[in-house]
């Protein structure tokens, strides 16, 4: 690696790079080590608090793109040629459908995870 990965999408993008630019005949593995083998008291709750700073801005995007999304999708069902054609509506109306979907799951799932985030609550396994 050229760097260290320091948050999920950096990982995210060392893990696709290295992958990408292997040689194919060499197995790869990797591995996460918990904070605590890296940092220790303060130093290891300031990287925490970090972290889940890092992953709620990411969670606040995410959740702000998928509503732009939803309201170009909404856009385009009350143009003339969705409300005139059948073949035009109906796959919009079917991306919408799984477009809301995915969004309540992923709400949920924040629901969840966040109050366990802002808790510090999730151990390291």
């Amino acid at each position: 690696l050229d760097s260290f990965p320091v948050n999920y999408v950096q990982a995210g993008l060392a893990y696709h790079n290295t992958v990408n630019n292997a040689p194919q005949y060499n197995p790869i593995s990797y591995s996460l080590a918990p904070l605590s083998w890296f940092c220790m008291g303060d130093n290891a709750r300031s990287v925490v608090e970090s972290i889940t700073r890092s992953l709620v801005e990411e969670v606040t995007r995410n959740l702000l793109e998928l509503r732009q999304i939803r309201t170009a999708v909404d856009t385009l069902l009350e143009s003339d040629p969705a409300i005139r054609y059948q073949a035009i509506r109906t796959p919009l109306t079917t991306f919408k459908s799984q477009l809301m979907e995915f969004t309540n799951n992923f709400r949920t799932t924040v629901a969840t995870m966040l109050p366990q985030l802002k808790a510090a609550e999730i151990e390291e396994d």
